[in-house]
């Protein structure tokens, strides 16, 4: 998902220009965000741009479907966190998107197993 977000930013900012990635603890969640310096997302669509097959300029050169805000935004609610869009002043667009905190898994090795054969066919 950040993959998406960092692709987006670069799709759509002018060769060169600066993508900043910010992270930060917000009470009981790390909050993301992306922010590039392109043309912002079109004012009062920012909610609708997570929506599947839209995009934030339907005629824009850049290559896409529409669908990778949409699946952010799947992923984000599926592991309990929110994702929002905006335009920071003065130009350029940012992602913001929070998870929540929790303990990783544990890893359990698997038991060495020396003697593994191929099955015979």
């Amino acid at each position: 998902m950040l993959c998406n977000l960092l692709d987006n930013a670069a799709k759509y900012s002018a060769p060169g220009s600066a993508i900043t990635i910010g992270a930060r603890l917000e009470g009981a969640f790390a909050e993301v965000s992306v922010t590039d310096e392109g043309p912002g997302f079109p004012e009062g669509r920012q909610e609708e741009v997570f929506e599947m097959f839209v995009r934030g300029e339907p005629e824009s050169s850049a290559p896409g479907a529409g669908l990778g805000l949409a699946i952010s935004r799947s992923i984000v609610e599926a592991h309990g966190g929110t994702i929002h869009a905006q335009n920071p002043s003065p130009r350029g667009a940012q992602v913001t998107f929070t998870l929540p905190l929790g303990s990783p898994p544990e890893i359990v090795e698997e038991p060495e197993n020396e003697s593994w054969e191929a099955p015979r066919a």
